[in-house]
């Protein structure tokens, strides 16, 4: 985009195909890539769920003159329902 950018209002993102899937911490998608000035940031976001413990953080980016939304975080493992019953079934198995 050429001249001012100026941003405002909502930015809706949940159906771009490249940010579904699985994501990783650091992960980052160019939203804008701009050649003049920018000016505001956007007022909300609408973005995908992620795993527990990362998060989407849009970066205004002046310097290199885009928009970026990177995956920050760490992700939490979480045991999947299979593996829970597991352990119950084992600590029962113990204790019974």
């Amino acid at each position: 985009m050429d001249g001012l950018q100026v941003l405002a209002g909502a930015d809706r993102v949940c159906g771009e195909p490249r940010l579904l899937g699985a994501r990783v911490e650091g992960d980052t998608f160019a939203l804008i890539e701009y050649t003049g000035a920018r000016s505001g940031t956007f007022g909300s976001e609408t973005l995908p769920a992620l795993v527990p413990g990362l998060s989407w953080t849009l970066v205004y980016d002046d310097l290199h003159r885009d928009v970026v939304l990177e995956v920050t975080g760490t992700a939490t493992n979480v045991p999947e329902p299979a593996t829970l019953a597991l352990v119950a079934g084992g600590i029962v198995g113990v204790l019974g």
